[in-house]
């Protein structure tokens, strides 16, 4: 089966400047590395004109008039690509109505066409063209959530969380979410002491990796933007003779935890060259050297870092 890739919208007048374009980037790296396994690629470009006064009538909008092709800027990366290219001009959020002839002669003749949408707005462009595909049949449809984005500020509240439900209410498994948990690290230090690992010495500090499960209020789990930052660990690890290590929990800015889990554990054999060993094996060796790490008032492990897991891909 061929495969189509429609791009939303994806126009330097719609970059994430509140976020450096760092969503926009995303996705254009995604056409750059990706362009050949599509059969077909279509971008749909807006530009305001007198056929659609409502954005000045009813949003006080003006941006866009003087939109050209090359504001595309990821044009030269698919003409220089395999697949057949082309470009859809719109005045509004969806599929221009008064084009329709053109629009069916660009999109794939078969209904059940595997198409990957990305792009932007979110909440807006690109929810309208998913409605439209869908009235008009197409069955595979492929919402790329990890490349699309909005440009809506905060006043509106759209946050990723918000749109992707909303979309997964109205397309159900036809969104596509990464599924990826926190992962933060328990690093017990003993400064200047050393461990013996199977038959070597290694530095005295031992990190272990808990990856957290989140849910919403509903139970249904949260999975986490592939940018996603600010994070503070909610669980206090501290030293234990007989576990290796226990737990507090602490307050923090995600209370919706519902599990950790244990994952990876890392020591080190200078401070240049991490080595990756069993998780139970790190436990073992904070249990056999326990007398050497600080325990002064029960002192915690120092939690410095976190970054994401990722579990699957939600498939059809």
């Amino acid at each position: 089966m061929s495969k189509t890739l429609l791009i939303i919208d994806l126009q330097k007048q719609f970059a994430d400047k509140y976020n450096n374009n760092k969503n926009y980037n995303r996705c254009v790296d995604f056409i750059k590395s990706h362009k050949d396994d599509y059969d077909l690629c279509l971008a749909t470009f807006f530009r305001q004109d007198v056929g659609n006064p409502n954005y000045e009538l009813h949003l006080n909008w003006n941006g866009c008039k003087d939109s050209k092709f090359n504001d595309l800027e990821f044009i030269d990366t698919i003409e220089r690509g395999q697949c057949k290219f082309h470009i859809l001009p719109k005045n509004g959020y969806g599929f221009p109505a008064n084009n329709l002839e053109h629009l069916y002669a660009c999109l794939p003749s078969s209904l059940e066409e595997h198409i990957d949408i990305i792009g932007c707005d979110a909440d807006a462009c690109v929810m309208a063209i998913c409605f439209q595909l869908w009235d008009l049949g197409y069955t595979n449809l492929h919402i790329l959530t990890d490349y699309i984005y909005t440009t809506a500020d905060d006043f509106y509240g759209i946050t990723r969380e918000v749109w992707i439900n909303i979309m997964r209410r109205n397309f159900g498994d036809c969104v596509i979410v990464p599924k990826r948990r926190l992962l933060y690290d328990a690093t017990f230090i003993a400064p200047n002491k050393y461990i013996i690992y199977k038959g070597k010495t290694y530095m005295a500090d031992i990190a272990l990796y808990f990856e957290y499960k989140q849910v919403y209020d509903n139970g249904e789990e949260l999975y986490l933007a592939p940018d996603a930052t600010g994070y503070t660990s909610p669980l206090k690890f501290c030293i234990d003779k007989e576990n290796g290590y226990s737990l507090d929990y602490e307050k923090s800015n995600f209370d919706n935890i519902i599990g950790y889990y244990p994952s990876s554990a890392t020591i080190w054999e200078n401070p240049n060259t991490p080595i990756n060993i069993p998780f139970d094996d790190a436990v073992q060796l904070l249990k056999d050297n326990f007398e050497i790490y600080n325990r002064t008032d029960n002192k915690p492990a120092q939690c410095i870092s976190y970054g994401l897991r990722e579990l699957s891909e939600t498939k059809k």
